[in-house]
């Protein structure tokens, strides 16, 4: 998000922003939606940017932005995804777990502690809702596997609804990042954007250590976790796979670029950290 602001300020562009000035401002969007009166009147011809939290809707966004916008999102890991998810929003008090493990002991039953949690606190599938999949369709799914195993082949139809809506997100979506590769997910933006290096260098932040974040997690929990959060895994690894078939046609120069990056980037964060002995000589 910062990084795209970052590129609006310096150019001048008119970002949608919520009228709301408390600090949980970013998610007024995701929680009332993109309703005009939510949201501030552009600078001057029009909106370019909408980068704040907000539930995915192509035709409430086209209105805002105009037919020829490029729309972006992001995935992540969805193991990784419900860690952090954890430890963010403290679900281990939310869903009154004690004991050693919270972790563990949610993935034994998820469905015992999560009671249809929406927004960005639940755990089933929270990509596949913020990216337009509806609550019915997703309860639908959810209780067409209450006994499907995984190591049997998912109903056809449910596989068909998985698969529909994901042709639906590539189809609209101009680029779908991953997490765990966020250095090639830059390059690419770069590239799609016509952007220079200098637009995409970060500083990274709101990055937390964690108990869970690095334990591997016992392959039956996994799987358990993996019922639950069905759709995101489908869709996650959907974009993993054909996100590396975007890079493979990039060309050779595409890992001489994205090498050259993460050296530029070690520099940026050798330079602004605080600790640097450099830059405590500067600043005496």
């Amino acid at each position: 998000m910062q990084i795209f602001h970052r590129f609006a300020y310096l150019h001048n562009l008119s970002v949608v922003l919520p009228t709301a000035t408390h600090p949980g401002r970013m998610n007024l969007f995701y929680l009332k939606g993109l309703i005009p009166k939510n949201y501030l009147p552009p600078q001057t011809h029009g909106h370019d940017m909408l980068i704040y939290h907000t539930k995915y809707s192509r035709e409430n966004y086209t209105k805002l932005l105009g037919k020829d916008a490029v729309f972006i999102t992001i995935l992540r890991e969805p193991l990784s995804h419900l860690k952090s998810q954890f430890n963010f929003f403290n679900l281990a008090e939310k869903f009154k777990l004690t004991g050693p493990q919270p972790l563990y002991q949610f993935l034994k039953d998820p469905g015992k502690y999560d009671h249809d949690r929406t927004g960005s606190h639940g755990t089933r599938s929270p990509m596949s809702k913020d990216l337009g999949m509806p609550r019915d369709v997703l309860d639908g799914i959810t209780n067409s596997i209450n006994t499907w195993k995984p190591e049997q082949p998912l109903k056809a139809s449910v596989l068909s609804t998985i698969e529909t809506f994901i042709a639906k997100i590539s189809k609209e979506m101009d680029l779908v990042m991953i997490t765990e590769y966020y250095d090639e997910s830059l390059v690419l933006l770069k590239r799609l954007m016509c952007w220079e290096l200098k637009d995409i260098l970060y500083f990274k932040m709101l990055s937390y250590s964690y108990e869970t974040k690095s334990e591997n997690i016992p392959p039956a929990l996994v799987e358990n976790h993996r019922k639950w959060d069905i759709v995101d895994y489908h869709l996650y690894e959907h974009f993993n796979g054909t996100f590396w078939q975007r890079v493979q046609k990039q060309g050779e120069d595409f890992r001489d670029e994205t090498a050259h990056f993460k050296r530029m980037h070690l520099l940026v964060l050798k330079h602004c950290t605080v600790d640097s002995p450099q830059n405590q000589a500067n600043r005496r």
